[in-house]
């Protein structure tokens, strides 16, 4: 425990590792967990966001640094070691594939001009943006031990990036209002601050993403399947999720387990002050919405999950609790492979007779692995069965209605990709601060609400329709409300618990795209098709980016006719 002023803090556990070379100008960014992770992990309970300290991002910390050395402005080299972020991994991978080469190389590595398209991408992820914001530099990429690339012996990727800064040229922002957001690497809630937002550039390609998934989800499978990756070879085409069913066998033979998640600090959803463990206070907007406010255990509707890719109660031949890197399994009988527990989690909690989906926290197995094991872990030991929207489909499907699906709430949003979408929205409509319930509604006709459902937060309740049609019908979300948590009125500063309410139906059957929808390679033909349909998507260009290693380009145009035509190349399958 410590003290700042009057208030009282429990430390996180969380840390950043890095090394200062400040007479060479050197900077070797090492191992970052940031406040919120670390809690979360440490601690019984979710941490709110006035639970953490107010000084808690990697950016600063470092900055603070790195800026006591005696020539802070002659940094040069900025090197990141051992990068196992899940988004920057596959862009590494896609260039060096691209580049020719089937194994990681070792020094001098690839060298990637900033001035490049994958330079640009590059300098933008998590990893070079901690410190880089507005300033385009080189990139060299290398690995000081070669591994086979993509072999099954080669662990998660080891690998480093330099970015070299002693040939930097400045370049203004889109927006010059709008400064690079905190990357995701550093996942905190702040207050609201109307000078982080958005800027035109990421704001155009979420909106474009925003409206590709928009035309997914208002698509019969079959339809949607031909702008989807065909990875199962399927006739006809399908963009359904290859886990189908409440999968209790699968996510048992995967190593899934349900673990205790304190149902009055998660499914108590109260505004009752007296209870300082509440991690979720929107009573206002569930009784305008007519949802039950309290746990299932409190005589209410609302039951909590915490689905952990690890085994609690897992004890060693002493009867010792059993750590998550000495756990094991064999996802397959037949097969004498062995697999290790990852240490993942998805936490929400559902309200199925009202037909509300609360989603609290999300750790995938890549990056929990990477936190669970000090010598990196063998990418094909992650588990088959991994993505949140299927894991949280299969318990959703053993509601006795799966199809009564109409609130999905995002809680306590704090993603950094995310947020400053939020707050564009806000300082567009002339809010100074995150309002409390009713909020701020934007409509599926609105490019806010388009670029609200391309952030990652928004991204991932489209692509559990999508992939899930069969089982819920074909639904869409035609608004996104914009709102905090309530004031605590003895506590009138505390930083505001962002939250997402998306709202589900039915897409009317006179807007459902017709099967016989044309799509037409436009590279392969050189000129586009005049087959439309009805509504504002008038000649947009979409650029997907899903974080993963490939993109894709589509063309949704409009004509009088009420057709749509669909033009599309590669992209890969899920967030």
């Amino acid at each position: 425990m410590y003290a700042v002023g009057r208030d009282t803090y429990t430390a996180t556990g969380g840390h950043y590792r890095f090394v200062v070379n400040a007479e060479q100008g050197a900077l070797f960014v090492q191992s970052l967990d940031a406040p919120r992770h670390a809690a979360t992990q440490n601690w019984a309970h979710t941490p709110r966001p006035n639970e953490l300290p107010r000084l808690q991002f990697a950016s600063e910390i470092i900055a603070a640094y790195w800026s006591r050395t005696p020539n802070p402005k002659g940094l040069k080299y900025y090197f990141a070691n051992n990068v196992v972020n899940e988004e920057t991994l596959p862009l590494i991978n896609k260039i060096l594939q691209e580049s020719g080469y089937d194994r990681i190389p070792e020094w001098p590595g690839v060298r990637v001009s900033a001035d490049s398209e994958e330079g640009t991408v590059l300098v933008a992820m998590k990893i070079t943006a901690l410190l880089v914001t507005v300033i385009c530099v080189p990139l060299v990429y290398s690995k000081h031990v070669e591994v086979s690339f993509g072999s099954s012996n080669s662990t998660a990727f080891t690998s480093g990036l330099l970015d070299r800064r002693d040939s930097a040229v400045s370049i203004p922002p889109t927006n010059d209002k709008a400064p690079a957001s905190e990357p995701n690497l550093v996942q905190t809630a702040v207050d609201f601050d109307p000078t982080d937002y958005a800027n035109d550039a990421s704001w155009d390609k979420y909106k474009k993403k925003g409206n590709w998934l928009r035309c997914l989800m208002e698509m019969p499978d079959e339809v949607a399947g031909r702008n989807w990756p065909n990875y199962l070879d399927r006739n006809p085409p399908s963009a359904a999720s290859q886990w189908k069913g409440t999968l209790e066998t699968e996510l048992r033979d995967w190593y899934w387990h349900e673990a205790y998640y304190d149902p009055e600090i998660n499914c108590e959803f109260s505004d009752d002050f007296a209870n300082l463990e509440i991690n979720n206070r929107i009573e206002a907007a569930l009784n305008k919405l007519g949802l039950s406010v309290k746990s299932v255990e409190q005589g209410g509707k609302n039951k909590c999950y915490s689905i952990e890719h690890m085994d609690e109660n897992a004890v060693d031949d002493d009867g010792d609790e059993l750590p998550v890197d000495m756990q094991t399994y064999f996802p397959n009988d037949d097969d004498d492979k062995e697999y290790g527990a990852t240490g993942a989690y998805y936490r929400f909690a559902f309200n199925a007779e009202q037909g509300a989906i609360y989603g609290h926290n999300f750790l995938a197995p890549w990056p929990a692995a990477m936190d669970t094991y000090a010598e990196g872990f063998p990418a094909d030991q992650l588990p088959l069965l991994r993505q949140a929207s299927d894991i949280m489909a299969a318990f959703w499907l053993r509601n006795p209605n799966p199809k009564n699906l109409k609130y999905w709430f995002g809680s306590n949003i704090i993603n950094t990709e995310t947020v400053p979408v939020v707050n564009r929205i806000l300082v567009s409509k002339g809010y100074k601060e995150v309002p409390e319930w009713p909020g701020v509604q934007v409509d599926e006709s609105s490019e806010e609400y388009l670029a609200l459902l391309g952030t990652p937060v928004g991204a991932n309740k489209a692509f559990m329709l999508v992939q899930h049609k069969a089982e819920l019908g074909i639904k869409h979300i035609p608004s996104i409300t914009i709102f905090r948590d309530t004031k605590d009125p003895n506590r009138p500063d505390d930083a505001p618990a962002y939250q997402l309410l998306f709202r589900i139906e039915d897409v009317p059957q006179d807007e459902v795209m017709p099967d016989d929808t044309e799509i037409v390679d436009q590279e392969m033909t050189g000129s586009a098709t005049k087959r439309m349909r009805r509504g504002e998507r008038r000649d947009s260009l979409v650029e997907m980016d899903l974080g993963k290693n490939v993109g894709r380009m589509h063309r949704v145009s409009i004509d009088g006719r009420g057709e749509t035509m669909l033009q599309s190349h590669e992209f890969e399958r899920e967030l």
